[in-house]
C-alpha cells in the first residue's frame, strides 16, 4: 500500500543518517548526513571550485512537527548526551526541567536559583552540569543524580560558557563584559570543590558568547557592540592577555565557532551574517557567509567535513556552506 511504502522510504533515509547505527539521530548525524550528500555532489559535478563559497538551503517544514514536549512555551533548551537527558528552561522559571530523551516525559528538576535560569550547560569529562540565572549564581550539579552540588554567587549575571574538557576548565561571560574561569574536579568528592581561576574585565558591553580554543590556547570573547577579542592564556591561574582586538559585525554576535583544520575562527550576528576569520593572518579580509533572512541562531563546524559550516537562522531556514 502507498501507506506502506512511505514508511519504508522513512526507514531507508533514518538508516542513511544514522550512520553509527545506534537507533538514535542527533545534531551530529544530520550535519555528517548534509556533509557526505554535498561531497557526493560535488565529486559527481566537478563544477566545485576551492575557491569559491557554495550554499545548500534547507527550509524546515512546519507542517511535519515531530513527538513535541508537553510544555507550554520554551525559553532554552540543552542536550545532556551523557546521560540522555533534555534540559528545558521556560521563560522567568527560576528551574530546569529534564525530559527523558527516549519517552519525553518530564521525570526530574533542577531547581536551586532565585531568579530565572540563563544557561544550562553539560560539561563532558567530568560529573557536573552547570547553570547560572540572572541571581548572579553559578549552579553546579550532579550529571547523573541531578543533586545540587555548589553554589558559587557573583555580582554578574553569568550569560554565556565555554568548557575546555582536557584542562578541566569552565570559562563564563557575563552581562557585564567580565570573564570569569573556574577550575572544576573531574568527579564529585567529599572536600573537592569549584574554584575560581581568575577574572577580568574584557569588554565594556555584555559577552553574548564565548570560546576556548585550546589548541592555539586563544580565548575568544565577543561583545555586544560585534566586537571580537583573542586573548592569549598563557596558565590556568592568571587572566589572559589581550593579543587583537576588531570590530566584526555591525550589530550582537550571536554565536562562535571554530575549524581546527584551517585556523578559521567564525562569527554569527544579529545583521544576518556570518564571517569566516583567518587566525593566522589577521589582517585577511574575512570571507563573508550570507543570505539569512533573519538573525543567525546557531552554527556549526561539521566534524567529518570542516570544510562545510552549517547555519541556522530563527526563520528556520538551515544552510550548508563550503567556505574553502
Amino acid at each position: 500500500s502507498p501507506l506502506t511504502l512511505q514508511r519504508e522510504g522513512l526507514k531507508n533515509i533514518f538508516r542513511e543518517i544514522d550512520t553509527d547505527n545506534d537507533g538514535q539521530i542527533r545534531w551530529a548525524d544530520v550535519a555528517e548526513f548534509f556533509a557526505n550528500s554535498l561531497s557526493g555532489e560535488h565529486e559527481n559535478s566537478g563544477e566545485q571550485e576551492e575557491d569559491e563559497t557554495s550554499v545548500h538551503v534547507y527550509q524546515l517544514a512546519a507542517t511535519m512537527p515531530l513527538v513535541k514536549l508537553s510544555v507550554s512555551r520554551v525559553e532554552g533548551i540543552t542536550c545532556l548526551q551523557d546521560n540522555d537527558y533534555i534540559a528545558v528552561v521556560a521563560p522567568t522559571s527560576n528551574s530546569v526541567k529534564l525530559y527523558n530523551g527516549e519517552t519525553l516525559t518530564c521525570e526530574q528538576e533542577m531547581a536551586g536559583h532565585v531568579a530565572s535560569v540563563v544557561l544550562v550547560a553539560e560539561l563532558s569529562g567530568s560529573d557536573y552540569i552547570v547553570t547560572s540565572g540572572s541571581d548572579g549564581c553559578l549552579i553546579f550539579w550532579g550529571k547523573f543524580t541531578f543533586h545540587l552540588r555548589q553554589t558559587i554567587p557573583t555580582a554578574h549575571i553569568l550569560s554565556c560558557c565555554s568548557w575546555w574538557p582536557e584542562g578541566m576548565q569552565l570559562f563564563v561571560g557575563t552581562a557585564s563584559g567580565s570573564v570569569f574561569s573556574f577550575l572544576v574536579p573531574k568527579s564529585i568528592e567529599t572536600g573537592v570543590e569549584v574554584v575560581e581561576a581568575f577574572h577580568f574585565q574584557a569588554h565594556t558591553e555584555a559577552i553574548p558568547a564565548i570560546l576556548y580554543l585550546a589548541s592555539m590556547a586563544y580565548l575568544v570573547t565577543s561583545s555586544f557592540d560585534g566586537e571580537v577579542s583573542l586573548w592569549h592564556k598563557h596558565d590556568d591561574k592568571s587572566p589572559p592577555l589581550l593579543l587583537h582586538s576588531f570590530s566584526a559585525h555591525s550589530k550582537a554576535i550571536s554565536q562562535l565557532a571554530f575549524c581546527s583544520s584551517q585556523k578559521s575562527l567564525l562569527t554569527a550576528a544579529l545583521d544576518h551574517r556570518c564571517k569566516v576569520w583567518n587566525l593566522l593572518s589577521f589582517g585577511q579580509t574575512p570571507i563573508v557567509l550570507e543570505g539569512h533572512p533573519s538573525a543567525i541562531a546557531g552554527i556549526f563546524v561539521v566534524s567529518s567535513a570542516p570544510q562545510h559550516v552549517i547555519t541556522i537562522c530563527r526563520q528556520a531556514v538551515v544552510k550548508v556552506w563550503d567556505h574553502r
